[in-house]
């Protein structure tokens, strides 16, 4: 009978252990995931960054800033609601796609988001703010080594949930910068070639 129940309680810890690295496996493949999620964020934005950058450099060449100059001075010369209002229209649009581009530069801003659960001073064994605050390499090699299964799993979800708010922080930058740059540098495209034909 004891035999019975001391092959039980080791057949219920192996099922307990199975279940642990199952859940760490499960959990580091989701923390890969949201890290490609925020690496591909950064990625597509300096694409668009540098798109716009090379247009705006094409069209804003000595001669295209030349044009433009020429049409703003017009309108201040002959001053009327037509060449107020456009005058008006061209800010907005030079607005909207500075707007933009701030937007798509916040994307790239490193982010450590551990406020978001309230770890700030905690010390995570995986997250590399987390491990230099651990003090020095000894104290970490010490608390790398001592660590269990279940340390690993709950640095993993800390992790995952971390790095989950990070993404979103990225993409809502990504796609305001990428709606208010995209819309601001079409209408600029179209109020200067409406003031290239009309002064």
């Amino acid at each position: 009978m004891k035999d019975n129940i001391t092959e039980k309680v080791i057949k219920e810890d192996v099922l307990i252990e199975q279940k642990l690295d199952y859940k760490i496996e499960i959990a580091a493949q989701t923390l890969d995931r949201n890290i490609n999620f925020i690496t591909n964020c950064d990625n597509k934005t300096s694409i668009v960054l540098a798109t716009f950058g090379v247009l705006l450099t094409i069209i804003l060449t000595n001669e295209g800033l030349n044009e433009l100059f020429n049409i703003i001075k017009t309108c201040i010369l002959y001053k009327n609601f037509c060449n107020i209002f456009y005058l008006i229209c061209l800010g907005i649009t030079i607005i909207l796609t500075v707007f933009g581009m701030i937007s798509l530069g916040n994307v790239l801003i490193a982010r450590t988001s551990d406020e978001t659960i309230g770890t700030k001073d905690s010390y995570s064994r995986i997250f590399f703010a987390g491990i230099k605050r651990s003090g020095n390499y000894s104290t970490y090699k010490q608390s790398f080594l001592t660590m269990n299964k279940e340390d690993i799993l709950n640095d993993l979800i800390e992790q995952i949930y971390v790095n989950a708010d990070i993404a979103v922080v990225k993409y809502k930058y990504y796609n305001r910068g990428l709606r208010y740059a995209t819309i601001g540098f079409v209408l600029f495209i179209i109020f200067l070639l409406i003031g290239n034909y009309l002064y």
